[in-house]
């Protein structure tokens, strides 16, 4: 393994740039190309941004430092053992933070579940109400089917038509009931939902 390596080495050396950008270099290299990167490095005399986790090639081959965080690049004034002490500084300050956070994730799950139980009777009155208009609408569509047929506005199907005028109308009767139930439980699970924002 390493010939990919070697001969991307090889050609950058060849090509002689004045700047080299490198993103975590020794990734995938073995400990020959790897000190051969190294070497390299060393003796290059143009400028080198260097990505990398790394830290023996860090320490062998850069003199400065920049810290990305936060959405910044700043120049860290200090080495790898700064850098490390920096780190663990960070972590003992975070532990606290880290309890205050999860009070306040226990604080929000205990909301969350506030807001559910409290939304539960809304959210089942929009869904029987739903199932309720989806139980009549096949009937008033095959009605209104029904009423499209010429045929029914015969005389001899007189009895039949007064019927279906009658289910007609106490089907749109229910399904205006049920539209009415459904728009004010929509309205009051929206209500609630703006309340607990």
């Amino acid at each position: 393994g390493g010939e990919k390596a070697r001969l991307a080495l090889a050609l950058i050396a060849w090509q002689k740039p004045n700047l080299l950008i490198l993103d975590e270099p020794t990734n995938h290299l073995d400990m020959e190309v790897r000190d051969a990167l190294l070497l390299a490095m060393q003796q290059f005399e143009g400028a080198v941004l260097l990505v990398s986790h790394d830290r023996y090639l860090l320490r062998h081959t850069v003199d400065d430092f920049w810290l990305v965080a936060n959405g910044q690049v700043l120049n860290y004034d200090g080495d790898l053992a700064d850098y490390q002490k920096h780190l663990s500084q960070i972590n003992a300050n975070d532990e606290p933070a880290s309890s205050i956070k999860t009070d306040d994730n226990k604080t929000k799950r205990q909301q969350a579940a506030a807001l559910r139980t409290q939304l539960a009777p809304l959210k089942k009155s929009v869904t029987l109400a739903e199932k309720s208009m989806a139980k009549i609408e096949p009937t008033l569509v095959a009605i209104e089917q029904r009423l499209a047929d010429p045929s029914i506005y015969e005389q001899n199907n007189k009895d039949e038509l007064k019927a279906v005028l009658k289910q007609q109308s106490e089907l749109r009767e229910a399904m205006e009931v049920h539209e009415i139930e459904w728009m004010d439980a929509v309205e009051q699970l929206e209500q609630a939902e703006v309340a607990y924002r």
